[in-house]
């Protein structure tokens, strides 16, 4: 475990390089000089890091106490992940990170743990009918008896596609991850 004498130590070298604290947790020496905090996890056996912060902003018991904090929340969120609720683990995380936004812009807490969780969690599959979808979008028949017994088809499916969309939206707008994907490339 790193001592604040160790990492005022520390001298950048040609290339960067990690000085391990421990649970995952180590400081980046920068060329430039400038140390970074970073947690390295391991998500679908994929090795992924995440910042905490650059040294002396965040302290070393800072440091600790984010990596703690952010790996009780990931634990509660990876719980229900097992369970198969990965749409409802977003949320908690989406969630849990509003609240405290606002304990620490009202000063009763320092950080912000779920912010450090972003793509940390299973993506949820969405599925839907194509049907369903090519309905949504569908000009109106004519023939309104017809009209209204395609607007009925699918009607619960298709209100589940549009409420999901409203989620996907409301999550963008609260700082999620947007992924963007490469599609027709292997």
């Amino acid at each position: 475990m790193l001592t604040v004498v160790q990492i005022k130590a520390l001298k950048p070298r040609d290339k960067a390089y990690k000085v391990a604290d421990g649970k995952g947790l180590y400081l980046s020496v920068q060329p430039s000089g400038s140390l970074v905090w970073r947690v390295k996890f391991r998500f679908h056996g994929v090795a992924k890091k995440i910042t905490l912060g650059h040294y002396p902003d965040v302290g070393l018991k800072e440091a600790r106490e984010k990596l703690e904090e952010a790996r009780e929340l990931l634990a509660a969120l990876k719980r229900l992940e097992r369970k198969g609720h990965h749409e409802t683990a977003h949320r908690l995380r989406a969630f849990s990170g509003r609240i405290f936004r606002y304990a620490v812009s009202t000063l009763r807490a320092q950080h912000n743990p779920a912010d450090i969780l972003r793509g940390a969690l299973i993506a949820p599959k969405v599925k839907h009918h194509p049907d369903a979808i090519d309905r949504a979008f569908a000009h109106s028949d004519r023939d309104h008896v017809r009209a209204a017994y395609h607007r009925g088809a699918h009607w619960a499916e298709r209100v589940k596609m549009a409420q999901w969309w409203s989620d996907h939206l409301a999550q963008l707008r609260d700082g999620a991850e947007i992924i963007h994907p490469q599609f027709g490339r292997t």
